[in-house]
């Protein structure tokens, strides 16, 4: 089947690195249009606790140094694609998002108008397989176009 725009979205895990290589692979014909997303997730409400956590320091500055922590991480994961897309030979155009990843990712296909969303299976770990897999769950859900999933 031919794609005529695919969306990867990828969080730079084992699957999702296996997933951006078929995605190279699948959109090497120089006819499919490639978006390449990073979500970064804002909810922090698992650091609820973090002044007792982290002495002489506030939880503003700590959720400040998640989100640049996160803003480094996104770039890395980017700047890695990159690489690989530039040794392919592919055209792509990138995106950095920040916010809920399934609600990120579905209003970027349905902005986009893909035909197909590609995402990494999970990461590592049982709890990241399962986060990864509810984003993959719920992109299902929310999409009209073909939804694929890499482990």
């Amino acid at each position: 089947m031919m794609y005529h725009h695919v969306l990867l979205a990828t969080n730079g895990s084992v699957s999702a690195r296996k997933a951006e290589d078929f995605t190279l692979n699948l959109c090497n014909n120089g006819s499919t249009e490639l978006t390449v997303l990073h979500v970064q997730d804002d909810h922090l409400c698992h650091y609820g606790y973090v002044d007792q956590l982290v002495p002489g320091g506030t939880k503003e500055d700590f959720v400040q140094y998640v989100l640049e922590e996160q803003q480094e991480a996104g770039d890395r994961i980017l700047e890695e694609f990159t690489r690989k897309a530039t040794t392919h030979g592919t055209v792509y155009k990138l995106k950095l998002q920040r916010g809920e990843p399934a609600e990120q990712i579905v209003a970027i296909a349905q902005k986009e108008e893909v035909d197909l969303v590609i995402l990494g299976g999970g990461g590592v770990g049982v709890r990241s397989f399962f986060a990864h897999r509810g984003v993959a769950d719920q992109v299902k859900k929310m999409v009209s176009c073909t939804v694929m999933t890499l482990s």
